[in-house]
């Protein structure tokens, strides 16, 4: 794969020795990682690009991503930072009160600048 087709969060690859589509989480190296459960990854070699997301679905999925708490939640936090699109800390804790789940997430977004 040249560097021109490397993938990225949200876009979709075929997977050659499973014959299956992925979205993906992340690249990292020559490894590829896939979202859904059980996570994993495999060789980068093996995927072939089909759909490439929007910026707009990128960024929505490496936000979601970063909020999950887990080697995806680091990379994702590792994509934003890079391209300068936050957040930068974020922690999100749910609680049961009364019959309704709450959820109170802190961060902090980072502004995109400089025409990134």
């Amino acid at each position: 794969m040249d560097q021109q087709q490397i993938p990225r969060a949200g876009d979709i690859v075929h997977h050659a020795p499973t014959g299956e589509e992925w979205v993906v989480a992340y690249v990292s190296g020559d490894r590829l990682a896939w979202c859904g459960w059980p996570e994993g990854e495999a060789a980068l070699s093996d995927c072939t690009l089909v759909k490439a997301c929007t910026d707009d679905e990128h960024l929505r999925i490496l936000r979601d991503m970063a909020r999950a708490g887990s080697t995806r939640a680091r990379k994702a936090q590792e994509a934003l930072n890079a391209i300068g699109a936050g957040p930068e800390i974020i922690t999100q804790h749910t609680q049961r009160v009364g019959q309704v789940d709450v959820t109170l997430t802190v961060g902090r977004i980072t502004p995109r600048t400089g025409g990134k």
